[in-house]
C-alpha cells in the first residue's frame, strides 16, 4: 500500500491522535497546509527563464535550477500560534484586519497565513497575511507585524475577468537549499495554491508524487484545478502534469470542499501506474473520471468516463483499491452510497446496502488489502463486510468501551485487533478532554481472523503485572500484536500506568501469549523493530529473536526529558532500515536519530524545522511539507 500524507481541512483532524472514545470513527482527511513563499503584488519570487539541464530519470522534462532567487519565508496552517515572540494570535490578526477594513458586507471569506522572514522594504519582518476575498473574486491583502499587529503593506489581486478562458500551466521549480530541496511556485502567478496529498511510489527508485490544488475566482463562482507534481529527489528533477480544470457552481452545491473531496489518488497498480479520481465536465454537466497517472512518463488516460454523476452537496468519507488493484471503492458521507468501479471493463455498479458515516468521522475501517472493511452503524453496533458491501459477520462492542478506530487490522489484512471492556463503567475512564472524547484502560484484547471469527482473547486479569491490556502495535509482517499489560496508580488527576510488561500474541499459533523480556539498549538486540505507540505516544523496539522490548518516551525514560524531546515520533515506515525516529519538540531546529540494525551504529542529525516530519521518501531523504526534502547522511 503506498505511503501518503494527506492534506485536508475537517473538523476534529486534531482529535484523531487523541485516545479512545465510545464513539467511533476514523478522521477521513486530515489538516489544510501549504508550503508557499510570501507573495504579494511587487513581492513575488519567479523561477528563471534560462534553458535548464536534463538531469534526473524523467525522459524529457527536468527542472533543476542551481541558485533561484526566493524569499525564505514559510507559510503555516493559521491553526495555531505563531513562534515565541509574537504576541498576535490568528484570532487577534483577523479582528486587527477586519478593523481595518471597516465595512465587511461584500467580503466572502476572511483568512490568515503566517508568515516567517518576509522581506518588506529591505528588512525581513515575521508577518500575518490576512486575506479578505470579495464576492466579485478579488482579494485585499493585509500584512501585519507578528509582534506589534502594525500594518505594513496592503494590497489588491484583482479577479479574473469573465472573459479568461485558461489560467496559466502551473510550473513549479526545485529550490536547492542547504539541506536539500524545496519544491516552490511563482506565488504572484498563483496566489493560491496547496499541496493536498503526497504519496511515495513503491517501487525501489523512489519518487514522489504531489497532488496540487489551485484555485481562481471569475464573477464569484470558484475554478477548480488539480495538478501532480511528480518529483524525484535523488535526480533533482520534476515534472508537472495537469489533471482536473472545472469551474465549480455554488448553486449545484459544489464547492471546492466537496470536489477536493472526489479528487484523491487511491493507490498504485504495478509500482508505476497510481488510480485517481478527478471532476470533468461533459456537456456542461460536472462528473467524476476514474484517471491512471504513469508517474515515469506523466501520461493520463481515463480508465473510467462518468464514475458517478455529481452527488454535491454530499462528498467522499472513503475511497480504495482491492487487493488484485482492478477494483476501487468510493464511500459518500452522508448517503452512505458504496460505489464500485472495474478499471479493466469500465463497469459501475452501486451497493444494495448503504453505509452512512457520523460527523466528523468516517464509519468504515478498511483492511490494508482493500477487500473487507468493518462499518460502525449509528446504533453502535459493528459488522464486518466484503469490499464490495456484502455482510459477513457481526461483531461485539455495543456492551462497553472500544477504541478509535475500534478494530486495528494487521498489515497483511489476514487478522485484526479489538479492545473492549465488559461494560461502560467510569472506572475503566482514564482522562476525558472536550465534545465528549476521552481515554479508557481496556479490560481485554481479541484477536479475530479476516472473516470475524475469534480466534483468541487476552484478557487483563490472567497477567501478573496487571488489571489492564491493551495493543500496542503490529509487527511489520503480521505475524504478531504487541500488548502492553499494566496496573494503574490512581494518584492525581491522570491515573498513571506502572508494572508494565510486553507480550506478543502470536497469529499463527492461536493467538498464544509469548512475555518479553526488558532491555535498556537497542545495541543489545539483534534486529529491532520499531512500533509507535498512537495511545500514550511511545516508541517501543521489538526483537522478536530474542524475544526483548526497549520501550522510550517521557514515560519510559529520563532521556527525553533532558533534551526537552517530548514525545517520540516513529518516521521510518516499519520494517525499514536504518530506522528513523524523532521527536514532536517545537523548536528551530529538530534532532533526526537513525539507527542501522546492521552494524548497531545510531546517527544524530540536526535538521531545520519545528516539528516532526511525516514521511521519509526512499532511505536519503524526509520531507516535511514546510522545509521540502531533506537530505539525510
Amino acid at each position: 500500500m503506498a505511503k501518503q500524507w494527506i492534506a485536508f481541512v475537517l473538523l476534529g483532524s486534531l482529535l484523531a491522535a487523541a485516545g479512545c472514545e465510545d464513539v467511533g470513527g476514523k478522521i477521513s482527511s486530515a489538516g489544510n497546509t501549504s508550503a508557499a513563499s510570501a507573495a504579494a503584488e511587487g513581492m513575488s519570487s519567479k523561477a528563471p527563464n534560462a534553458e535548464l539541464p536534463q538531469q534526473g530519470r524523467f525522459p524529457e522534462e527536468a527542472v533543476v535550477p542551481s541558485v533561484i532567487p526566493s524569499p525564505e519565508a514559510s507559510v503555516r496552517a493559521a491553526s495555531g500560534s505563531p513562534p515565541d515572540g509574537s504576541v498576535l494570535t490568528v484570532d487577534k490578526a483577523l479582528a486587527t484586519a477586519k478593523h481595518l477594513h471597516g465595512n465587511s458586507s461584500e467580503v466572502l471569506q476572511w483568512k490568515a497565513e503566517f508568515q516567517r522572514d518576509v522581506d518588506i522594504e529591505g528588512i525581513k519582518r515575521d508577518v500575518w497575511r490576512v486575506e479578505a476575498l470579495f464576492r466579485a473574486g478579488n482579494k485585499w491583502w493585509y500584512w501585519l507585524d507578528a509582534k506589534d499587529g502594525k500594518m505594513l503593506v496592503m494590497s489588491e489581486v484583482e479577479a479574473p475577468s469573465a472573459e479568461q478562458e485558461a489560467e496559466p500551466p502551473f510550473k513549479p521549480y526545485l529550490t536547492q537549499t542547504e539541506n536539500g530541496l524545496r519544491l516552490d511556485w511563482d506565488k504572484g502567478l498563483y496566489p493560491d495554491v496547496t499541496i493536498m496529498q503526497t504519496l511515495e511510489s513503491p517501487e525501489a527508485n523512489k519518487l514522489a508524487v504531489h497532488l496540487v490544488r489551485r484555485l481562481a475566482y471569475v464573477k464569484g463562482r470558484e475554478r477548480f484545478l488539480m495538478d501532480a507534481v511528480i518529483v524525484d529527489p535523488a535526480g533533482k528533477s520534476l515534472r508537472p502534469v495537469p489533471l482536473a480544470d472545472v469551474t465549480l457552481s455554488a448553486d449545484g452545491g459544489m464547492d471546492s470542499y466537496t470536489a477536493s473531496s472526489f479528487a484523491v489518488a487511491h493507490g498504485f497498480v504495478h509500482g508505476e501506474r497510481l488510480i485517481l479520481t478527478m471532476p470533468a465536465t461533459r456537456q456542461g454537466k460536472l462528473e467524476y473520471n476514474v484517471l491512471s497517472l504513469q508517474i515515469r512518463t506523466g501520461e493520463t488516460s481515463v480508465l473510467v468516463e462518468g464514475f458517478m454523476p455529481n452527488p454535491a452537496p454530499d462528498w467522499v468519507a472513503e475511497g480504495w483499491l482491492n487487493s488484485t488493484r482492478d477494483k476501487l471503492y468510493l464511500s459518500l458521507f452522508q448517503s452512505g452510497e458504496l460505489w464500485e468501479a472495474d478499471l479493466g471493463t469500465g463497469h459501475v455498479q452501486k451497493s444494495a446496502d448503504s453505509f452512512a458515516h457520523q460527523w466528523p468521522f468516517s464509519s468504515l475501517f478498511i483492511s490494508p488489502d482493500g477487500d473487507r472493511f468493518i462499518y460502525r452503524s449509528k446504533e453502535g453496533g459493528l459488522g464486518l463486510y466484503t469490499a464490495d458491501g456484502k455482510r459477513l459477520a457481526e461483531l461485539p462492542g455495543k456492551e462497553g468501551y472500544y477504541a478509535r478506530p475500534p478494530v486495528a487490522w494487521s498489515p497483511d489484512g489476514r487478522f485484526f485487533i479489538q479492545e473492549t471492556t465488559p461494560d461502560q463503567n467510569e472506572a475503566y475512564i482514564l482522562s476525558k478532554g472536550e465534545n465528549g472524547f476521552f481515554t479508557f484502560a481496556p479490560k481485554s484484547v481479541l484477536l479475530f481472523d479476516r472473516d470475524g471469527k475469534r480466534v483468541a482473547e487476552a484478557p487483563a486479569e490472567e497477567k501478573e503485572s496487571g488489571s489492564y491490556i491493551e495493543f500496542t502495535g503490529w509487527l511489520a509482517d503480521g505475524s504478531a500484536a504487541v500488548l502492553h499489560a499494566y496496573k494503574l496508580e490512581r494518584q492525581g488527576d491522570v491515573p498513571e500506568r506502572v508494572q508494565s510488561a510486553y507480550y506478543l500474541m502470536n497469529t499463527g499459533d492461536a493467538g498464544s501469549l509469548v512475555p518479553l523480556a526488558e532491555t535498556n539498549r537497542i545495541e543489545a538486540m539483534e534486529r529491532p523493530e520499531a512500533i509507535f505507540s498512537k495511545v500514550d505516544g511511545r516508541l517501543v523496539f521489538i526483537d522478536r529473536s530474542s524475544l526483548c522490548y526497549l520501550a522510550q518516551g517521557e514515560e519510559f525514560s529520563d532521556t527525553g526529558k533532558q533534551a526537552g524531546q517530548g514525545q517520540l515520533i516513529l518516521v521510518s515506515t516499519p520494517g525499514q532500515e536504518p530506522i528513523r525516529w524523532t521527536s514532536s519538540y517545537q523548536g528551530e531546529s529538530i534532532t533526526m536519530f537513525s539507527y542501522f540494525p546492521a552494524t548497531k551504529r545510531t546517527i544524530q542529525t540536526r535538521l531545520p524545522g519545528n516539528g516532526p516530519f511525516p514521511m521519509t521518501i526512499g532511505t536519503d531523504y524526509v520531507y516535511d511539507f514546510m522545509e521540502g526534502y531533506l537530505r539525510l547522511e
